[in-house]
């Protein structure tokens, strides 16, 4: 029996307020941040962004990748206009100097924190895609995401790769199920706000376009529910799209990257020539071809691995109950395998390269979760129940240490020099830092 309006309305409802919650949630996990991660949260994103909001004299570091035009400008765009947006509600309130510095500091991390929730909440509405609305199954991967520690470590820095994570998953709730039979013109709409997102997910990161690849090759495979011609006519339908949705894509990011420049440019192959066909960022680093098999998926999972692990076997064992989670679980766990396999023959590598996977094997992992501990939070056994405080105990200790410990100095020193900067009132301080470069931030 499908829904009455009044339930239609509570679940909306529900909806909403999971929402607020996320948002309100990830924003307080972006401002109590403390450590360092990678320079690219700093140099690849807030530096150009301060650069476009405030010009060329401001005093942003520009690091030579983007002398080199191997970046996308549509990142550090967005912290651009929440630069500018800050600084016009500063001056419209004749905020402090001091005061305005911190604003300046905590907008972007807001604005993060905002593209983090949205990935939790999608990363939600894709499991009850997957396994129905209100399973128990759906609220598992709710409490996945909430509990992931490389979520609270990682998803509110203003790093390319977690606005990829967010594209990524909203994409792929848009994305149609194969053999769906819902109106194709629903299909088609979904499909092409999907492949719009991806391919703007794209255009931060080249590598992403693997994932959809392989969406878009099994939706479309002949099989026992397809036949020869409609996986023919699926895949026509899927190449209109994407060129439809990818020509307007490419076509806003050539602008924007012309106006960042001062010359047409187009980042993305630039990219995958240095990366890729050059193989010139082994300079940050070379990693053994099991990299993330053995330390890239522990560290973006940690105690959830076995459970996603379960989940891959299942969707691809067809061992998912319901047809639709099939259909959708199956070519998540297909994603997984060929994305590392093919970034694993890249000799640099980096565990947040792996993290737009992250949403999908929540998904997967999210099935095992809730039937081992059925019924879900309230397992009926003791070592259950043990182990599921083992399970919440061992992230949050690990999301406190990484968040708050590991590497928290080098943030440290900045806030202390800026402080000494403003208490002594000199108009130029310098400092030395005899370390690597790019080991702190900028400001």
């Amino acid at each position: 029996m499908p829904p009455t309006q009044k339930q239609r309305n509570e679940s909306a409802l529900s909806a909403v307020n999971v929402l607020y919650f996320l948002i309100a949630f990830r924003i307080c996990n972006a401002l109590l941040i403390r450590t360092f991660f990678q320079p690219d949260e700093y140099f690849q994103s807030l530096e150009p962004a301060w650069d476009i909001a405030f010009g060329p004299s401001s005093g942003a570091w520009i690091t030579w990748e983007w002398r080199e035009r191997l970046r996308s400008s549509l990142h550090p765009l967005l912290f651009a206009g929440v630069y500018q947006a800050t600084t016009f509600l500063a001056e419209s309130l004749h905020l402090e100097t001091t005061t305005r510095a911190e604003l300046l500091l905590a907008a972007p991390k807001v604005l993060q924190g905002c593209f983090a929730a949205l990935t939790d909440f999608f990363i939600w509405k894709l499991a009850e895609k997957a396994y129905g609305r209100n399973s128990q199954a759906s609220h598992a991967a709710l409490f996945l995401t909430v509990f992931s520690p490389w979520q609270w470590f990682c998803s509110t820095r203003t790093l390319s790769n977690s606005v990829e994570t967010t594209l990524t998953t909203i994409a792929l709730w848009l994305w149609p199920l194969r053999n769906d039979p819902k109106q194709p013109g629903s299909n088609a709409r979904s499909l092409r706000a999907a492949l719009a997102l991806a391919a703007i997910a794209t255009i931060l990161r080249p590598t992403n376009a693997i994932i959809w690849i392989v969406m878009a090759l099994y939706t479309a495979a002949p099989g026992a529910d397809i036949n020869t011609t409609r996986a023919f006519w699926t895949l026509a339908v899927e190449c209109r799209e994407a060129l439809i949705s990818g020509l307007m894509v490419v076509g806003v990011s050539l602008v924007s990257d012309r106006s960042y420049y001062g010359e047409w440019t187009f980042p993305p192959l630039r990219f995958i020539h240095f990366n890729v066909v050059q193989s010139l960022a082994v300079f940050y680093g070379r990693n053994r071809p099991d990299y993330y098999l053995t330390e890239g998926l522990p560290l973006l999972l940690t105690t959830t691995l076995p459970f996603a692990a379960w989940g891959c076997w299942q969707a691809l064992s067809s061992r998912i109950p319901s047809a639709d989670g099939q259909k959708l679980t199956r070519p998540l766990a297909i994603s997984v395998i060929v994305f590392i396999a093919i970034m694993s023959l890249i000799a640099h590598k980096e565990v947040r390269f792996i993290f737009p996977l992250l949403p999908g094997l929540l998904v997967l992992a999210a099935g095992p979760f809730s039937q081992f501990f059925s019924p879900l939070l309230r397992p009926r056994t003791m070592v259950k129940k043990g182990l599921l405080i083992l399970f919440v105990t061992v992230n949050v200790v690990f999301a406190i240490y990484i968040s708050q410990v590991h590497q928290r100095g080098v943030v440290d020193v900045l806030h202390h020099l800026r402080h000494e900067h403003e208490n002594r009132g000199s108009s130029n301080t310098t400092v030395m830092f005899m370390m690597p470069c790019h080991s702190t931030p900028w400001r």
